[in-house]
């Protein structure tokens, strides 16, 4: 049975129309999304420099300030978490792991310009990295087998 209901809010926010509220009302069936990407990007909860790429700030005792209240896997969302968490979470992390680790240890990888390749993010359907000035989304690597 579906019921209207009401979201609490941690902070109070101010309206289009400059009221501030502490909750938002959600109608029965009224769909709600949860912004994934730019939860895991926010500076309120990764500090001024959270779209940089350092793994180092999601290891043990690295979280600090408003991450903290986000208690999914290494304080990220891109799984969900709760009663609605993916169920191929453990599998996806395995399966990644044992990928990553043949890889490193068989290839050395390199980009076609080395560390001076600018990439930026291209948009097609979905979100896909690209050499800056290059029309196709796509990240040429120089691959080598080690010896």
């Amino acid at each position: 049975m579906r019921v209207d209901d009401i979201i609490p809010l941690s902070a109070p926010i101010k309206t289009a129309d400059n009221k501030t509220v502490d909750c938002i009302s959600v109608a029965a069936g009224q769909v709600v999304s949860i912004p994934i990407r730019s939860i895991n990007r926010s500076h309120q909860f990764w500090g001024p420099d959270a779209k940089e790429f350092k793994p180092e700030r999601r290891m043990e005792g690295g979280i600090q300030g408003d991450a903290n209240e986000i208690q999914a896997h290494r304080h990220l969302l891109s799984f969900v978490d709760g009663p609605k968490m993916c169920l191929g979470k453990p599998f996806a992390l395995a399966i990644f792991k044992a990928t990553l680790s043949v890889l490193i240890r068989n290839y050395v990888f390199k980009l076609q310009d080395g560390l001076d390749t600018k990439v930026e993010v291209g948009r097609v359907i979905r979100q896909r990295p690209k050499v800056v000035g290059e029309e196709e989304c796509c990240t040429p690597l120089c691959i080598r087998r080690v010896e």
